[in-house]
């Protein structure tokens, strides 16, 4: 008898060290186990346990890997982000084909050669250069490096440079104006996802329409050792307040400036800006660097065009 107890408390012990071992896998073995006596299949359960401990371990990284791709969520990306913004931008040749809203060949300032008095449509003057920016923001991932990318894709002169973030404003297009701002500018952001979601709410100007772009006055400034090359246009630009039922029918969202700018809504008003550009000597790329802005209407001395 004695024997026989010794023996059933070993047995009891291993019993119970097999089911703590087992832990939170009992009610599945069990719930296995019942499906697979429908079934009659009791080898099958040997299998399944096995299966079980195999990858309910916490060392097995494959399970890990799969219960990631099966139920996690991938993080948004600046593309997708940028692709989800409203944007009036025309969308193909047809639209595009209309005066360019920076009036770049109506002999106020806009053009680099004074002589050209020949209007150009969007589709020759700022469309190419708004598109190589959306290009180069969809492929920098694939390219070695950002500068790479670049190389061949951006404004090649300060005044494509206005001239386009004009035109980015007018048709709002986030992408662009993001692209053409350079690090030093204070508006600058390293993440452009948080940058571009801003600019989307409260930096569009949904508020107002961008009605005229004069260029004033260029000056080059020669470059110093080590300095990149920089460059600052004088310029105007006259904005017309929307009416809400303006701002509705355009599919836009009213921004936060329109409560505080309410009062001008349907008025004219005209911002005068001094802009700072430099160029980035490795790539050939001018972008914007900040800018002095005055208003002759109280309570747009604060907003700039500077993104």
């Amino acid at each position: 008898m004695t024997k026989l107890s010794l023996s059933s408390s070993r047995l009891l012990i291993i019993i119970v060290l097999v089911l703590c071992f087992i832990g939170g896998g009992i009610e599945a073995f069990a719930a296995a186990n019942n499906n697979n006596k429908k079934k009659g299949g009791n080898n099958n359960n040997k299998n399944k346990l096995k299966k079980k401990k195999t990858t309910g371990g916490s060392n097995n990284s494959g399970s890990s890997s799969s219960s990631f791709g099966g139920f996690g969520t991938p993080p948004e990306t600046y593309h997708d982000v940028i692709n989800g913004f409203k944007t009036r931008v025309p969308s193909n040749n047809e639209e595009g084909d209309v005066p360019c809203p920076c009036n770049s060949g109506n002999g106020n300032g806009n053009d680099d050669d004074e002589h050209k008095k020949i209007p150009k449509t969007f589709n020759e003057c700022c469309g190419p250069l708004i598109a190589s920016t959306a290009t180069s923001a969809s492929t920098a991932a694939a390219a070695s490096s950002q500068a790479e990318s670049e190389r061949t894709l951006g404004c090649v002169t300060p005044r494509q440079v206005l001239q386009s973030r004009y035109v980015a404003f007018y048709y709002r297009d986030v992408n662009h104006i993001i692209q053409t701002t350079n690090q030093v500018c204070r508006d600058y952001q390293e993440n452009k996802i948080v940058w571009a979601k801003e600019l989307d709410q409260n930096g569009m100007f949904d508020s107002f329409e961008f009605v005229d772009l004069t260029i004033l006055k260029e000056e080059i400034i020669d470059k110093q050792q080590n300095d990149n090359e920089e460059a600052y246009l004088e310029f105007t630009v006259r904005l017309r307040g929307r009416t809400y039922e303006e701002s509705s029918s355009r599919s836009i969202k009213r921004s936060t400036e329109q409560s505080s700018l309410s009062s001008i809504e349907g008025d004219e008003t005209m911002v005068s800006e001094k802009s700072k550009f430099m160029k980035d000597d490795s790539t050939g790329i001018w972008t914007y660097a900040g800018g002095d802005v005055r208003s002759n209407v109280k309570g747009l001395d604060d907003i700039t065009l500077n993104a």
